[in-house]
C-alpha cells in the first residue's frame, strides 16, 4: 500500500518530479522557499521510509561527497492515493498544481479512468 504524503512531503516530491536529474539534500533545499532548509533532511528520510524516493548515487565535489536521490514513484502514484481518499479539496489542489504539461494531463486521465473502472466493477459485484 502506498503511504500518503503530507503537504510538506508533497512539496519535496514536486521538486523531484520536475527535476531531470537526481538531487542532493542541499539542492532540494535550494529549490524550495516553502520549506526551511533544516526540515529537508528529515523529510528526505521520511520519503525514503515511505518508499517515495530512493538513493541514486553519490555526487562528488572537490571537498565533499553527497548522496543524491531520485523519485521511486511517479505523480500518477500520488494521484491514485489522493483519488482513493474522499478529500475532494486535496484532489483539486493536486490537479491544479501539477497540470502543467501534456504528460501530467495524461496521467490524471489515466488515474481517473482507473478509478472509474474500479467503481464500475464494485457496482457490478453488488
Amino acid at each position: 500500500m502506498i503511504q500518503e504524503l503530507t503537504k510538506a512531503e508533497l512539496e519535496i516530491m514536486k521538486i523531484f518530479w520536475r527535476s531531470e536529474t537526481p538531487l542532493t539534500r542541499k539542492e532540494v533545499a535550494s529549490l524550495t522557499t516553502k520549506i526551511k532548509p533544516n526540515s529537508v533532511n528529515p523529510m528526505i528520510h521520511n520519503l525514503i521510509e515511505k518508499d517515495w524516493i530512493q538513493p541514486a548515487g553519490r555526487v562528488y565535489s572537490s571537498t565533499t561527497s553527497s548522496q543524491s536521490f531520485t523519485p521511486k514513484r511517479e505523480f500518477y502514484d500520488y494521484l491514485c492515493t489522493v483519488i482513493e481518499s474522499p478529500d475532494i479539496p486535496a484532489i483539486m489542489i493536486a490537479l491544479s498544481t501539477e497540470l502543467g504539461n501534456e504528460k501530467n494531463i495524461d496521467l490524471v486521465i489515466a488515474a481517473l479512468l482507473e478509478q472509474k473502472s474500479r467503481l464500475h466493477t464494485n457496482q457490478e459485484d453488488q
